[in-house]
């Protein structure tokens, strides 16, 4: 075993975390006052001169997102889509871009880290990051999010409401523009191309799943739609191939070095990653600190399948599942309470930890299956960054 595995399991073989620098999880407003203490979430899993470098791209990337040599018919367009990039800013949380960086860096060859070959590396990271950007600001009208990295959502400022429908589908193009732009003539174009649209496709799939089963649950109170079963399947489809599966990927295609059987194993693997990375998400909606991650938790009124609800139906006695039912999605503030009371009973924060310690360990023997020393730096990288982090959660 790895002497990084070694020191991340025992670190969690205590179940228990310190907190973390805040800047783990959000970015501030970058017109707030306190902007020198900006909480820069988008480094995650970045060295900081990498990071800058990534960053520094944007101001290109904005530019060449959108035509800008048309007539003078299309100043409005260009002028509201400048406005959102400006508001969604670079210094956000990113979600793609640190896996994609990450792999590259790891699976290319030392020769073909040059200045050159890292910008088109930032290019296609962006071109996730305004995928997913796009689908964020979707899930945020589905789920009537009033907040996102620490500031109003897009569709809830002056005079946006519904058209940020055509916002969506302008930050969605741009996609393809710039994908055009810089890589139209690179052998893996078609390729590259391709993994965009299927990310995008199965990432809605993901969304779809977790609407339904929400507002479904609310009136059927069926069971099966806040298991574990549909809980794998939303991460599978809402998380994995758009954070971790695809852009690891991507990186392969960049560096002309597939391996069909190797991608297949480590897409196994990286499900499995996933799944505790929402977890931790899931966790946090309910007993994250305010202070810290800046924002009110809605998984239990708003009924979703979520890592607590999926535990719960499998831990619950009946008399507990049954009291479960008939308070989860429910918004009075008594119901919520009985929730958690029931999340206390079962110890869903000890199982939490306990299934995080026990994940390292299987992800470190599922890794060493895969042949490739550079995929084994790769996870350890992975680990360290997204499950290596301390959750900030009050007392439950």
């Amino acid at each position: 075993m790895s002497q990084i595995l070694r020191h991340v399991i025992r670190r969690y073989s205590l179940n228990k975390t310190k907190p973390k620098p805040l800047s783990v999880w959000l970015t501030k407003d970058s017109n707030s006052a306190d902007k020198d203490n900006k909480l820069a979430a988008s480094n995650i899993g970045l060295e900081e001169e990498i990071h800058q470098a990534f960053i520094s791209t944007y101001p290109q990337i904005v530019r060449d997102c959108i035509p800008r040599n048309w007539d003078n018919e299309l100043t409005d367009v260009i002028a509201r889509f400048d406005k959102l990039c400006n508001h969604a800013e670079a210094n956000r949380t990113l979600y793609a871009s640190p896996t994609l960086i990450n792999a590259y860096r790891v699976l290319a060859d030392k020769s073909q880290l040059t200045s050159k070959n890292m910008e088109l590396v930032y290019i296609l990271a962006w071109c996730f990051e305004l995928s997913l950007l796009s689908l964020c600001m979707l899930d945020d009208v589905l789920d009537e999010e009033e907040m996102r990295w620490r500031k109003p959502t897009w569709h809830t400022l002056p005079n946006i409401g519904v058209t940020v429908a055509a916002d969506i589908r302008l930050v969605h193009d741009s996609v393809w523009i710039l994908l055009k732009k810089y890589f139209k003539n690179h052998p893996s174009y078609v390729a590259l191309s391709d993994l965009l649209t299927d990310c995008i496709f199965k990432t809605c799939y993901g969304q779809t799943i977790d609407t339904n089963t929400a507002s479904k649950f609310k009136i059927d109170r069926d069971v099966n739609l806040i298991s574990m079963n549909t809980y794998k399947s939303i991460v599978k489809y809402k998380d994995s191939y758009g954070v971790f599966i695809y852009p690891t990927l991507a990186a392969m295609y960049l560096e002309n070095n597939i391996d069909c059987n190797v991608i297949k194993t480590f897409g196994k693997i990286l499900d499995k990653f996933t799944m505790q990375t929402q977890a931790s998400n899931d966790m946090l909606d309910c007993y994250g600190n305010y202070s810290s991650f800046c924002r009110v938790g809605k998984d239990i009124e708003k009924g979703k399948c979520t890592w607590l609800s999926a535990t719960t139906v499998q831990h619950a006695s009946q008399k507990q599942l049954e009291l479960f039912l008939k308070h989860y999605g429910k918004e009075e503030l008594q119901c919520q309470e009985i929730v958690k009371n029931i999340y206390k009973e079962i110890g869903v924060v000890e199982k939490y930890y306990k299934y995080k310690s026990d994940l390292i360990r299987e992800l470190e023997e599922d890794t060493q299956s895969i042949p490739d020393p550079r995929l084994h730096h790769l996870m350890h990288i992975l680990i360290d960054t997204y499950i290596n982090a301390d959750e900030d959660f009050i007392n439950n």
